[in-house]
């Protein structure tokens, strides 16, 4: 069974959020308002692996969950994913999972 089919068979999917700090409120203060960038896409979310895991252990970055999608969400770090499952992903970053095009690799941390 290839990813892109299980993608489509995990029956799950998430928003992709962007933070936008450049927002002021009454005090002038900085805020932070989450702009979404795409909606409804189907994923298939996974505890990050050994591999992954000690990759990013060596930059001193914590990562828990990788979330694959069958197209470029063109994620950035501190993008926000909300999953249909409830939980919500911080990204760290994206990879083209095989380098053909097809399947994405989004390196996530779980926020509480």
């Amino acid at each position: 069974m290839s990813i892109t089919s299980m993608i489509a068979k995990a029956a799950t999917t998430l928003t992709h959020k962007r933070p936008d700090r450049s927002a002021r409120g009454r005090t002038g203060a900085s805020t932070v308002t989450l702009t979404t960038l795409a909606s409804a896409v189907a994923c298939w979310v996974q505890p990050a692996t050994a591999r992954v895991v000690a990759r990013y252990a060596q930059r001193q970055t914590e990562v828990s969950h990788c979330a694959f999608v069958a197209q470029d969400l063109d994620a950035k770090a501190d993008d926000v994913l909300a999953v249909s499952d409830g939980r919500t992903l911080k990204v760290i970053g994206q990879a083209d999972q095989a380098g053909l095009g097809k399947v994405w690799r989004v390196d996530c941390v779980e926020t509480a």
